[in-house]
């Protein structure tokens, strides 16, 4: 939820357990590890939709990357 932006964001499966992971601070290889040991898929899909999801979270102000 941001209130800020008057949104709310919810998010089903993968992404709620992306979120769940990145409640502690990770590195993009650490969760996309994490997320490759719990789901059976390429690890070049896995990645390609890690990385657009986190991208949108980013646009959105909703996690930064350092």
């Amino acid at each position: 939820m941001s209130i800020e932006r008057g949104c709310y964001y919810g998010m089903e499966k993968t992404a709620a357990r992306i979120w769940k992971l990145l409640e502690q601070p990770k590195t993009r290889g650490d969760l996309l590890q994490a997320l490759v040991q719990e789901y059976d898929a390429p690890q070049e899909l896995i990645a390609k939709d890690m990385d657009i999801f986190l991208q949108r979270m980013n646009d959105n102000g909703i996690v930064s990357f350092s």
